[in-house]
């Protein structure tokens, strides 16, 4: 195999009738492009192999400091970019966050200039007394005509004084009336269908014609 000197390295010559002209190189027989007429050439020559392969050598490590300052640079400049990121991102999260408190203390605000209810204030978990607006109230008064929504407020009140771990936050105040009111109008709905099936009961135990009673009824209203 002929070679070019510069890319032979860790020479040695073999032996053979061709001398200066054969050599192992990583432990590879190859032969040099020319025959050398002495020793001296070929020393000279094997010297200039081992020099390129030294310089070589140098050349390649300095690729690879290079190859590797540029990967640290750049890993640090991208360091720098995420870290840029990063800080933009908090900042941007601190405004949304900063925007919601200042919508929040607007609501909050404006939710404590309403007017409020008559009623006896309830306490809250975190030991504040709460009043429902007269808005609320009114609404509240509306959806169950059939209760007596500021008796109610009493025993709201009543009960998270007597059971100080059942108390509400200020989000959820509300729903607990609501839940509480609804609650009411079931219980009270209820019992009075159980009146009214009880009465029933009773006036067929007497003997008396519950269909006919409500007919008489019934005419009497359209005559008047």
């Amino acid at each position: 195999m002929m070679v070019p000197d510069e890319s032979i390295s860790d020479v040695k010559q073999l032996p053979g009738p061709y001398p200066r002209i054969g050599f192992l190189v990583d432990n590879m027989p190859i032969q040099f492009i020319k025959h050398f007429e002495t020793d001296e050439e070929a020393a000279a020559a094997v010297d200039r192999i081992r020099a390129a392969r030294a310089t070589k050598l140098q050349a390649d490590e300095i690729m690879k400091q290079e190859a590797a300052r540029a990967m640290e640079a750049a890993k640090a400049r991208t360091e720098i970019e995420l870290d840029r990121m990063r800080e933009q991102q908090r900042e941007q999260q601190e405004e949304r966050n900063k925007k919601r408190r200042q919508r929040a203390a607007e609501r909050r605000k404006a939710e404590a200039e309403k007017p409020r209810a008559d009623v006896r204030p309830i306490t809250l978990k975190d030991g504040t007394k709460w009043r429902p607006t007269q808005e609320d109230y009114d609404d509240w008064v509306r959806m169950y005509p059939d209760i007596d929504v500021k008796h109610e407020f009493d025993a709201m009140r009543r009960y998270c004084l007597d059971k100080p771990q059942k108390r509400k936050t200020a989000r959820g105040i509300k729903r607990f009336v609501t839940n509480w009111l609804d609650r009411t109008s079931a219980d009270q709905k209820a019992g009075t269908e159980e009146k009214r099936r009880g009465w029933a009961q009773g006036m067929e135990q007497q003997g008396y014609d519950i269909d006919a009673l409500e007919r008489e009824l019934l005419a009497e209203g359209s005559e008047e």
